[in-house]
Parts: C-alpha cells; sequence; structure tokens
C-alpha cells in the first residue's frame, strides 16, 4: 500500500514537467515559497517498542501500533528580505485520526511472547513546527536553503481500556534544494536531521508507567513539487518520511519504566495553496 502511493507521488512529477512548458525562473521559486496552504494527509504510523532484557526482563520486540491515520496540515510560508536577505520562515499544524493495530503481549509476561495479544486502538496526532532559513541562489534556476527548525508531535494512544498520551519536542537543522525545471513548477528536495526533546509519557492506568523518556535522534527527508495554476493558486503534492527515537526511561518510584522506542511515519500530502 505504501509502495503504492509513493510511486504515485513520484509518477505524478514527471507529468507535472510534462504539463508545465519549457521556460523556468526564479519567480517561480519565489511564489511557491510565499503561500497559505491547507493539504490533505495520509500518515502511516510504525511504532515499535523493543526491551533489552536489562532494563525489562524480556528483550526483543515487545509490541507494534501500526496503520494509517487520516487528517490535514495547515501551512505558511514565506521568501522576503527582513534580515540576511531570501529569508525563509515557515509554520506548519497538522492533525491526524484514524485506528491503528495493536500486537504485543500481556503486561505479566515474563518471557517474550510478542504476537499473543492482537487488537485495534485508535489514534490521535497533533504536529507543530517553526523553520528559519536563508535561501541562496544557484544559478537562477534553483535555491539551496539551509535551516533551524523547532517543533513538537503529541500521540494520543487510545489502547481500550485506557489510554497514553506520547508528548515531545524536536529541534534540529536541515536544508531545502528547490528547482524550477518548467514554467510554474518547483520540486523541493527536503531533509533535516535533529533531537527529541522533554518527551514524556502520560498513562491513564495508574498501573502504568507515567514520567519523562529518554531523548533521542530524529531524521525526516521528503520531497515534493509545487505547481502554479494560476498566479495565486498553486497545487503540491509530496510525501515525507520522519523516523523518531525515544530512549529508555529511568524507573518512577514503583520500579515501573518505559523501555526504548522507534516510531517511522511515512506522511502523504496534496494540497492547494494560496500565493501572497
Amino acid at each position: 500500500m505504501k509502495l503504492t502511493r509513493t510511486a504515485f507521488v513520484l509518477a505524478a512529477l514527471p507529468a507535472f514537467v510534462y504539463s508545465a512548458g519549457a521556460s523556468a525562473g526564479m519567480s517561480d521559486i519565489v511564489a511557491a515559497d510565499n503561500q497559505v496552504g491547507i493539504q490533505v494527509t495520509d500518515m502511516n504510523l510504525d511504532y515499535t517498542e523493543t526491551g533489552d532484557g536489562v532494563h525489562t526482563a524480556v528483550a526483543g520486540t515487545l509490541d507494534t501500533e501500526k496503520g494509517d491515520v487520516y487528517g490535514f496540515n495547515l501551512t505558511y510560508s514565506s521568501l522576503a528580505n527582513w534580515f540576511l536577505g531570501n529569508d525563509y520562515l515557515a509554520l506548519q499544524y497538522g492533525q491526524n485520526h484514524g485506528n491503528t493495530d495493536y500486537v504485543g503481549q500481556p503486561l505479566t509476561s515474563t518471557v517474550n511472547t510478542y504476537g499473543s495479544k492482537v487488537q485495534t486502538d485508535t489514534a490521535k496526532t497533533i504536529d507543530y513546527s517553526l523553520r528559519y532559513g536563508k535561501g541562496f541562489v544557484l544559478g537562477g534556476k534553483a535555491m539551496a536553503i539551509p535551516y533551524l527548525e523547532v517543533g513538537s508531535h503529541e500521540w494520543d494512544r487510545g489502547l481500550g481500556s485506557y489510554d497514553e498520551t506520547y508528548k515531545h519536542s524536536y529541534y534540529g537543522v536541515g536544508a531545502m534544494l528547490q528547482f524550477s525545471p518548467a514554467n510554474k513548477l518547483v520540486l523541493t528536495l527536503d531533509g533535516l536531521v535533529g533531537r527529541t526533546h522533554g518527551a514524556h509519557l502520560d498513562a491513564a492506568n495508574g498501573l502504568l508507567y507515567s514520567g519523562d523518556l529518554g531523548s533521542d535522534s530524529l531524521t525526516r527527508f521528503g520531497v515534493s513539487a509545487d505547481y502554479a495554476f494560476t498566479k495565486r493558486i498553486h497545487g503540491m503534492v509530496g510525501f515525507d518520511y520522519t523516523d523518531y527515537k525515544y530512549g529508555v526511561s529511568q524507573p518512577n518510584w514503583l520500579g515501573l519504566l518505559e523501555p526504548d522506542s522507534e516510531t517511522k511515519k511515512t506522511m502523504y500530502r496534496v494540497g492547494i495553496g494560496y500565493a501572497f
């Protein structure tokens, strides 16, 4: 399913190029970077908790949560001469809702019985981000924008009889490479490396762990295409892949802890924007 959607996004890029014509210029990049927009999103969530046999009694995969959750992004971006010239500012807010498939084992297991417990859970995610960078023109048809980004992520995990809420902030450095191969069309490659910060878990069930989680790495890369149907109305298609981790927590006063975990998110986006 994921390969099908990825192939669709990649196949759409040359179609945009063909329809756009032969000429291109920096003005198309400037127009693509000065927009407000809304996007429909499909996010594939792939979460895995792993025990090490030291901090946790059981080693190996403890439980997983996988599935597609659907929602929207609201975006704002601007490329203007404020401080350094070609200053780039971008803000984003997104929500996704849906159901995921849980595979795990009873909490009382002392040996690894992963797969012995299967259920469907609810999921809701909320994301914010703020990005600032500076653009560097490359030959009149391309621009490189190194940037700094901060953001936050929340995942409300409905586990049937109780809920868990995972939260973290993050910071990172990244770069965008934008290229206008044809009139009205802008292609963007985007990558970021960073770290989770202030990660925390709140469990509604008082018998489970609630508290701070360990900080760990975060990476993201993506590709997108923006096409100007008119001077003001733009369409876009793209996808992003994000991988972030939480380190094992410190035991609380009851001796409970949260093990290492890794979350992989693949976000597919289709939307419309208004250029200003």
